[in-house]
């Protein structure tokens, strides 16, 4: 039997395709998607107090500091929408910040999103945006062998899945006249400095929502496109209710 209301968040580390994921779950159980990083942007680019902290932050890949993130967040969720429940991707990112959500609104559900770090910079590197239609595309064609590793008795053991993510290409032509990187972040520096960051909490944040009470976490780890991980992700979220 599905709760009376559903709270979903999605982690993992930046690029995994939390957003992209999120907004699927949030239309099937018809609560909003909302976007942490999207709150943040959108209070950068409209030169806001709170965006002038928040960009300082976003340049050089470091963490939202917790109450500035927790204000943005608890601010969103006191809207009429989110009553009847949501699906958040982007927080929390730290213990501490899951302790507010958890005080404030009590989690129900979260997906804890892996994807191989070779995979994940090339992701990032490949982020697109029309300038002219503001969607989102990605250039980077990735397929990664698994990788595997001898035992000591000679057998063979998998210790990184292979991993293929075909390109998102715009199929209007005249959209790809127009494509530019998505984020002024999405360096090669930043963004393997933004994977050590999360790495460095990631496994802390995950075991301590495996602890608590009423919450059904899933893990999955993406190794293919859109197409194939919805069906799987659809299964496990919504086939335990």
């Amino acid at each position: 039997m599905s709760p009376a209301v559903r709270r979903a968040l999605f982690l993992g580390p930046p690029g995994v395709g939390k957003s992209t994921y999120a907004s699927r779950m949030a239309a099937l159980l018809g609560v909003p998607h909302i976007s942490v990083g999207d709150l943040v942007r959108d209070q950068i680019e409209r030169r806001t107090e709170l965006g002038e902290k928040f960009e300082a932050c976003v340049n050089y890949g470091k963490f939202v500091d917790d109450s500035l993130a927790n204000q943005l967040l608890g601010e969103r969720l006191a809207q009429p929408d989110a009553s009847k429940g949501w699906v958040l991707d982007g927080f929390p990112r730290t213990v501490g910040q899951a302790e507010f959500l958890d005080a404030l609104h009590p989690v129900t559900d979260v997906v804890n999103m892996t994807l191989r770090d070779e995979a994940l910079v090339r992701k990032l590197l490949g982020r697109k945006e029309c300038t002219k239609c503001n969607k989102g595309f990605n250039d980077a064609h990735i397929d990664l062998p698994a990788i595997t590793r001898a035992t000591a008795s000679g057998e063979l053991v998998e210790i990184e899945p292979a991993v293929y993510l075909p390109a998102l290409l715009p199929k209007k032509q005249e959209c790809l006249k127009y494509l530019a990187s998505a984020r002024a972040d999405d360096t090669e520096e930043v963004i393997r400095y933004r994977l050590q960051m999360h790495a460095k909490v990631a496994a802390t944040l995950s075991d301590w929502y495996r602890t608590r009470p009423g919450v059904n976490l899933v893990d999955l780890a993406i190794t293919q496109g859109i197409p194939e991980t919805t069906p799987v992700l659809k299964k496990l979220l919504l086939g335990a209710c």
